[in-house]
């Protein structure tokens, strides 16, 4: 069979495979590391991003909500003295019917 060789008498070439195998696998652990950092850091910006958006647009609804109760308001008084108006011409209608008569 093969002659058994001992890891202290393998060739340089093997060693320097070894070697940008080992380099290769750390650096491939780093960038995945540091390509995780940067990641994490994106989604907490956008995160942060979201939440300001969040706010703004809860701020936006209660401006529109605040709005729509004033003009809700306005129409009713509107609405109230359209309302008045009417009675007091009926009421004159009234009057004069009942004064002619």
């Amino acid at each position: 069979m093969g002659k058994d060789v001992s890891i202290t008498e393998l060739p340089g070439w093997v060693w320097q495979l070894f070697y940008v195998f080992v380099a290769s696998l750390l650096g491939g652990v780093w960038g995945a590391s540091s390509s995780y950092s940067w990641l994490r850091s994106k989604i907490r910006d956008f995160e942060d991003r979201l939440s300001k958006h969040d706010k703004r647009v809860e701020r936006l609804e209660e401006e529109v909500r605040n709005e729509a109760r004033r003009l809700c308001d306005r129409v009713d008084a509107n609405h109230a003295a359209v309302m008045k108006a009417i009675q007091d011409i009926l009421m004159r209608m009234t009057l004069k019917g009942h004064a002619q008569d």
